[in-house]
């Protein structure tokens, strides 16, 4: 796998725990839906993409055993700074290469990427891999950045933009810089994702759209969090349906065939 391929942070030099310092619904969103995704007894779990442990404290208290893998080194060092402060003793790091990991064959009970697979561009080599460290009748929790969002939708509506909705093509978005360095970027269409899924083997178990409120940063720091939450769920069932919100999330589990 050539580096090209690598959405490599360390190379850019992003600071990924930045990114996250205003963004405290989109947070509280995502792990409230990790919460409700995750089996109860998750067993043992990856965590792949897991980066500096920002999802630690959903899963910690309920896993047997978790990995967080990433291809950041520096983001490792922070998630394992925070294991050592914490004494948290279920938890380990890991850096790999999520299109070839290093773990045996069945290794996992449990599988989560979250905010991983934007940054992917082979996405049927990472299913097959992530299928092939489940063990039969695991659980895929999966996370995508989702190209028919409301936004998107009402933008090439009133385009008259009729063929966007018959396209099931990634949206790339790679021109997207980060520190002055083009990154990897896609939105996918969620019956695309779908697919592949199901030609890799694993079986929709629950669908779930998370981060509802796409709204600019100056309006959603006028709310109180609490106030986002209710919201968010009040569209969570409506989204869901019809596929409109930003981040399309899957609970999979892997054929035991």
């Amino acid at each position: 796998m050539s580096m090209a391929e690598i959405s490599d942070y360390d190379r850019s030099g992003y600071d990924y725990t930045k990114y996250w310092i205003e963004r405290q619904y989109e947070d509280e969103a995502e792990k409230r839906a990790l919460s409700v995704m995750l089996p109860q007894t998750p067993g043992k779990l990856l965590d792949l993409g897991g980066s500096f442990g920002r999802l630690m404290s959903v899963y910690g208290l309920r896993v047997k055993q978790a990995v967080i893998a990433d291809y950041s080194e520096k983001a490792l060092e922070v998630a394992q700074k925070t294991i050592n402060e914490q004494n948290i003793n279920n938890v380990s790091t890991s850096k790999q290469d999520a299109y070839h990991m290093s773990f045996a064959d069945g290794d996992f009970d449990t599988v989560i990427l979250i905010r991983v697979l934007h940054h992917i561009e082979n996405v049927d080599e990472l299913f097959a891999e992530v299928n092939r460290v489940l063990k039969p009748g695991g659980i895929f929790v999966l996370e995508m950045a989702n190209k028919m969002h409301l936004k998107n939708v009402f933008k090439h509506l009133l385009k008259f933009d009729l063929g966007f909705f018959n396209n099931r093509e990634p949206l790339n978005l790679s021109s997207t810089m980060i520190n002055n360095e083009a990154g990897i970027f896609y939105n996918f269409h969620p019956k695309t994702i779908e697919e592949q899924l199901k030609n890799n083997g694993f079986v929709v178990v629950k669908k779930r759209s998370v981060s509802n409120l796409r709204l600019p940063a100056r309006i959603k720091n006028l709310l109180p969090l609490t106030v986002l939450m209710i919201l968010d769920t009040l569209l969570t069932p409506f989204f869901t349906a019809l596929n409109l919100g930003p981040s399309i999330w899957f609970t999979l589990q892997k054929r035991q065939d």
